[in-house]
């Protein structure tokens, strides 16, 4: 891969595609992120309300028990919305990708045209490295973005909600993503897979993807370290999103339920998330 960065990587979209290309898959987007958010988020509450009910990881197992239930609930909430949405998290990858030859024409046409030319598996391809990933990224998340929040609020109750929602959100982003990134570069090359009727690549599993990008792109360093910094800069646009979206007296199950899809649609900082996430697509398809 060559080298890039973020402006050169911006610029080569605007030159090749023009200024709509960094909205491409915006619709598909929404679709995925409103059931994944609000699956997410209410099954975290029932996982851990339901954790809570087992001897010792109750309100009054300590601090250890609150942490471990965070982070199995974080996990399995994450599991559970990733399943159930992959498809369109595929169809979303795969749209962001395309350059100038569009061959998947729409969100029903895509997941035709991959059960067509792939067959129903295909709509799950990256689906192992993807539950993999997201349940220690959603652990971590909920459990880090918790913990400090909990711990800031004790120690200085004064502080503006807001920053701190705004802080921790961001350091639980970049823990999440920096302990989950080999993961999610496998996940995104396995998407791509046999993409508009290409060959297929990786023709093992996850241990032999992992293999084939160690011995093919080693030396790419800078290459990673760059997908890692798209990588970090989307989840804080998403941590900022939904920290100034959200009231702090409504519970994230709730404000998440009442998230109006059209009005969602709308906000701007969900396009420059868009935008942000439609590079670390491209990155990962040039990979």
């Amino acid at each position: 891969m060559r080298n890039t960065s973020i402006w050169r990587e911006a610029s080569r979209i605007v030159y090749e595609e023009g200024l709509r290309a960094f909205w491409k898959g915006n619709l598909v987007t929404i679709a995925h992120r409103l059931p994944y958010s609000s699956i997410s988020f209410y099954t975290y509450e029932k996982y851990k309300n339901w954790l809570q009910m087992i001897p010792g990881l109750d309100s009054n197992g300590g601090l250890g028990a609150d942490v471990g239930v965070r982070m199995v609930g974080g996990g399995l909430s994450g599991i559970t919305a990733a399943s159930l949405t992959y498809p369109l998290d595929l169809v979303r990858t795969r749209l962001a990708a395309q350059t100038n030859t569009a061959y998947y024409r729409g969100i029903s046409h895509a997941l035709f045209a991959i059960c067509r030319d792939e067959g129903p598996r295909g709509l799950y391809k990256g689906l192992g490295p993807t539950l993999l990933g997201v349940g220690p990224s959603i652990a971590i998340s909920f459990s880090v973005y918790e913990t400090l929040r909990s711990h800031w609020l004790l120690e200085r109750p004064c502080d503006s909600p807001i920053f701190i929602s705004l802080a921790c959100g961001s350091l639980s982003g970049v823990a999440s993503s920096t302990f989950t990134f080999p993961l999610d570069l496998v996940r995104r090359r396995k998407q791509l897979e046999g993409a508009a009727g290409r060959a297929n690549v990786y023709k093992t599993g996850l241990v032999g993807t992992f293999g084939h990008i160690i011995q093919t792109e080693v030396g790419n360093v800078l290459a990673i370290i760059f997908s890692l910094a798209i990588s970090y800069l989307w989840n804080t646009a998403s941590d900022i999103i939904y920290v100034v979206t959200r009231p702090p007296s409504i519970s994230p199950a709730v404000w998440t339920a009442r998230t109006d899809p059209q009005q969602t649609s709308t906000v701007s900082p969900l396009k420059v998330k868009n935008w942000l996430n439609n590079v670390k697509a491209m990155i990962g398809a040039n990979g």
